[in-house]
């Protein structure tokens, strides 16, 4: 969402149209009770505070609460990258997660969330894990890298399950920019870390659905012990990604 912040903020449109709208006002994805961003640039200016304030928007008189891991290496110095998860549930832990491999070092944020207020509604526990991720894009100047995506899914899934035997009722949801670019003649066929994450989480999204411009499906919802009631692409034109909602 950087570009569309940015010119957001060039045209003092805070309170115009873009994400804050978005969230607020667009059918498909308004009011989300928990968003996942990745790359947020948390030193231009107040890209996270409009963010927060687009969430606020969407849900007058609640407070929301948020958990960011930056990336280790950063391709901008300008810009400190950072996975960020936005809540309206009260945020009960959170941490960062550092991906093994790379140059790029990308990050992961998990955070549990207090659910409840809902957690009747699903006959599970209080607490909601959310993994927030960002897998690497590219090794050196090639972006066909999947099997170093695996060898990433493979460490934060160890993170998983150490969480599981600790807490083996708690829901848990997987999200971010798997980049998961595939074949790129044929970008329908899943790579091996969305093929095995899908035989042990349900994937919100069922089929090929592109959610980047060039027609990959590079961004996933995952879950563990919920089921979704549906799902969707958004195609909205402030990066090149499309957001990904699932209700549950």
């Amino acid at each position: 969402m950087g570009l569309g912040f940015r010119v957001h903020m060039q045209l003092g449109t805070w309170k115009g149209p873009g994400i804050a709208w978005s969230v607020r006002d667009d059918k498909a994805l308004r009011q989300p009770d928990v968003l996942g961003l990745q790359e947020v640039c948390l030193t231009a200016g107040a890209q996270l505070d409009y963010l927060v304030a687009a969430m606020q928007a969407a849900h007058p008189g609640r407070r929301v609460y948020h958990a960011e891991a930056t990336d280790g290496g950063q391709l901008d110095p300008k810009c400190s990258n950072a996975q960020v998860t936005l809540s309206v549930h009260p945020i009960l832990a959170s941490g960062r997660f550092e991906f093994p491999l790379l140059s790029w070092r990308n990050a992961a944020v998990w955070a549990d969330l207090d659910i409840g207020e809902v957690a009747a509604y699903w006959n599970t526990s209080r607490r909601l894990r959310v993994y927030n991720l960002h897998l690497i894009n590219r090794v050196g100047r090639s972006v066909q890298v999947p099997e170093a995506r695996w060898t990433q899914t493979q460490a934060l899934l160890a993170h998983y399950q150490a969480f599981r035997r600790s807490e083996p009722d708690t829901p848990v949801i997987w999200l971010g920019d798997f980049n998961a670019l595939g074949d790129v003649l044929h970008p329908w066929r899943k790579e091996r870390s969305i093929v095995e994450l899908s035989k042990l989480f349900k994937p919100s999204l069922d089929g090929y659905h592109p959610t980047h411009f060039l027609l990959q499906q590079t961004d996933w919802i995952f879950a563990d012990r919920m089921a979704p009631l549906r799902s969707r692409v958004v195609f909205l034109p402030y990066s090149d990604h499309f957001p990904v909602v699932a209700d549950y």
